[in-house]
């Protein structure tokens, strides 16, 4: 029997919008709308790595906009490379002791042909984190992330996940998810893993900023539908 793989990130997509997944599936060109705000991401987790490795903190963030201006192609200006100095001086320092970075993970379902895998930021003891740096931080943990945790922890084998978020002023916020029982997360996997394949998707959950920040709204049918801002009476 073959085997169906599954990415951790493949299902966030999906469930963060079946448009743009089934957009995508359809061989459409994604744009980046938001380059400036993808490019700090991945200047902020790869400077993270380069801290990780006992470079200090203001060599990791030039070799971090180094490397993104490589692999992107965009030059952070000066306003970006402020808020990644202040995103990297609020990782807490527990996290530049963690047991592994960058960790690949892969799990089959059992009884069933699908494989989950992804790669987790750092493990921590028996703890999966994951750091988000993102443009303002929220109340709590938006359920999309908390579907993510899950599957970290179920493809690890770990009991606990941690979300840490850090906006551009350099203010962190924490959240701690623990563990649903294993039958339960698997067949919530299989069902996703299961619908992605399906011809009818489910309805998204999307909302304004959503669709902002969106790759494919220039190709979307539904974006001009989706991005109306209803006027309260």
């Amino acid at each position: 029997m073959s085997k169906q793989y599954v990415s951790a990130s493949k299902i966030a997509q999906f469930l963060y919008c079946p448009f743009t997944f089934e957009l995508a599936a359809a061989g459409y060109e994604p744009v980046e709308p938001h380059l400036p705000a993808v490019a700090t991401g991945i200047a902020f987790h790869t400077a993270f790595r380069y801290m990780w490795f006992d470079v200090s903190l203001e060599e990791a963030v030039k070799a971090a906009i180094d490397v993104t201006y490589i692999t992107m192609g965009h030059e952070i200006d000066k306003s970006e490379r402020d808020a990644l100095l202040r995103r990297v001086k609020a990782i807490p320092h527990w996290l530049l002791d963690a047991d592994q970075v960058e960790v690949k993970v892969e799990k089959e379902i059992p009884g069933t042909d699908i494989v989950i895998t992804g790669y987790m930021d750092a493990v921590v003891g028996d703890k999966v984190v994951d750091l988000k740096a993102v443009g303002k931080i929220k109340p709590e943990l938006p359920p999309t992330y908390q579907i993510q945790a899950q599957i970290y922890m179920y493809a690890s084998d770990k009991n606990k996940a941690s979300f840490i978020m850090i906006d551009p002023i350099g203010r962190v916020a924490d959240f701690e998810v623990d563990r649903m029982p294993e039958e339960t997360v698997g067949q919530m996997m299989e069902y996703f893993a299961r619908s992605m394949t399906q011809e009818y998707r489910p309805p998204s959950g999307l909302t304004n900023f959503a669709c902002g920040k969106c790759s494919f709204q220039h190709v979307c049918p539904f974006y001009k539908l989706l991005k109306q801002t209803p006027k309260r009476r």
